[in-house]
């Protein structure tokens, strides 16, 4: 069993230390006094801290840090790819673990028809700027989100006040 800390390289035992959890996923252990340090990319790959009694004792440690931000449902400016389509698409993005649930982001990606969209997502926004009642289109990934998005940070967040930490299973 790996008996050295992530983060400060020494023996976690040593002086009658104690283990601040294992991951078995990541094949990690951090000593108690390192916990602290802890961040969410630190979390294992699966993603679920149920799962992993390192990753659900990191969690519980660190809930306050690993609640997302509106930032992390975003595409970073530097990942939009402005050659092709650049409308924001939501489905298949919701995230359950808030209450209600929250949606990311990510570019349509096809190819560019006029202007910035593809075809589809051109008819799309030509439709809601005849009717905002549409919810077909839910804008452009360099623009801020649809004050009705399901999104962090938008209108509809702040008059629901979404909650994290929902269960999933």
């Amino acid at each position: 069993m790996i008996e050295e800390c992530l983060y400060c390289g020494k023996d976690i035992y040593e002086d009658g230390g104690k283990s601040g959890g294992f991951c078995w996923d990541r094949m990690m252990c951090v000593c108690e006094k390192c916990v602290p340090l802890l961040t969410r990319v630190d979390i294992c790959n699966r993603n679920d801290p149920d799962d992993c009694e390192f990753c659900w004792t990191a969690a519980k440690r660190l809930a306050p840090r690993l609640t997302p931000t509106a930032k992390d449902y975003r595409v970073k400016p530097e990942d939009i790819d402005e050659s092709v389509c650049i409308a924001r698409l939501i489905s298949g993005g919701e995230d359950k673990r808030w209450s209600p649930t929250i949606y990311r982001e990510r570019q349509c990606g096809k190819s560019i028809y006029d202007d910035d969209l593809c075809k589809a997502c051109c008819l799309r926004a030509e439709k809601y700027a005849d009717d905002t009642r549409f919810r077909g289109w839910t804008g452009r990934v360099t623009e801020e989100p649809l004050p009705w998005l399901h999104m962090l940070d938008t209108e509809w967040a702040e008059a629901k006040q979404p909650k994290f930490n929902k269960k999933t299973k």
